[in-house]
């Protein structure tokens, strides 16, 4: 009968599992090696006592031995993220329920409504629809087509993580790249304008609400913990909103005039508008974001 580790490491490379043993070692012995080291007398002063100041320097190795162990993914990713719901209390640092507590902040639930709202969209192929269709209206020409999907991939990306909708995007932006450059794709000058603007509107689009980017909710939370300012979902898109509409043009014409040299002609591009009628889910989540 196979071991548990065997079973864990089957089918990663041999070099995956190398650094993984290694960064489970070196990361338990740089955890204990702080310890080992006296407590800074700047971390006492700061602090104001010896206590304070020790349990500071046992988050301090906690801190890097997560760091490693994530790095080098010693252990699951999720398994490694739940080590200060067993360290913290265990040093009375944070009672369980304090700790615990902030695994279910509003920051996290909002990120966690995101993420799911992210799959029904992949699970349904709405952001298919939604590219292809923008794409019909603005045009078949290289510099529409790039403008196309930097305004469907900044719309999505305004409701999802902009990794999420950079990930979703990609598959279709190749696609449609390979149906205009044909065999040439790779390395073709429209096919870069295309790929780096689905990255420029994916990072502008997350600007634009709460949840287009994780950054945004911390700076949200930080906000709210350390000036006692709340700053509401509609607060930020009056923000956030006309930035997008200005960073998204302009970082379309900056593609555009960087690739003036295309040799490719006006292409006119076919793209089949989406195949069926749309189905009562992709529908109902829809009308559901609007409200």
């Amino acid at each position: 009968m196979a071991s548990p580790d065997a079973e864990i490491d089957e089918g990663v490379p041999d070099d995956a599992v190398v650094i993984r043993h290694i960064g489970l070692a070196v990361g338990l012995i740089v955890a204990l090696g702080i310890q080992l080291i006296p407590l800074p007398d700047r971390l006492i002063e700061i602090t104001g006592d010896a206590d304070a100041a020790r349990k500071a320097w046992i988050v301090l190795s906690l801190i890097s031995l997560m760091a490693i162990w994530w790095v080098t993914e010693a252990i699951a990713i999720s398994a490694t993220a739940l080590l200060p719901l067993i360290v913290l209390p265990f040093f009375e640092i944070m009672p369980v329920s304090g700790v615990g507590a902030q695994y279910m902040s509003s920051t996290i639930v909002l990120l966690m409504g995101g993420m799911m709202f992210a799959k029904a969209i992949e699970r349904w192929e709405l952001h298919e629809r939604i590219a292809l269709n923008v794409v019909n209206i603005v045009g078949a020409s290289p510099s529409m087509l790039i403008l196309g999907f930097m305004v469907a991939t900044a719309i999505i990306s305004m409701w999802i993580s902009n990794t999420a909708t950079t990930l979703m995007m990609m598959p279709i932006t190749i696609s449609v790249a390979r149906a205009v450059v044909g065999k040439g794709t790779k390395g073709a000058s429209l096919t870069v304008a295309l790929l780096l603007g689905v990255c420029f509107a994916a990072n502008i689009g997350g600007l634009g609400t709460l949840v287009g980017s994780p950054t945004n909710l911390i700076v949200q939370e930080q906000l709210r913990i350390f000036t006692d300012r709340e700053i509401s979902f509609t607060s930020w898109m009056l923000l956030g909103v006309p930035v997008v509409v200005i960073l998204t043009p302009l970082a379309w014409l900056y593609l555009s005039s960087s690739h003036s040299n295309w040799t490719l002609a006006i292409l006119q591009l076919r793209v089949p508008r989406c195949a069926g009628a749309w189905r009562r889910s992709a529908r109902l989540l829809c009308l559901r974001r609007a409200l």
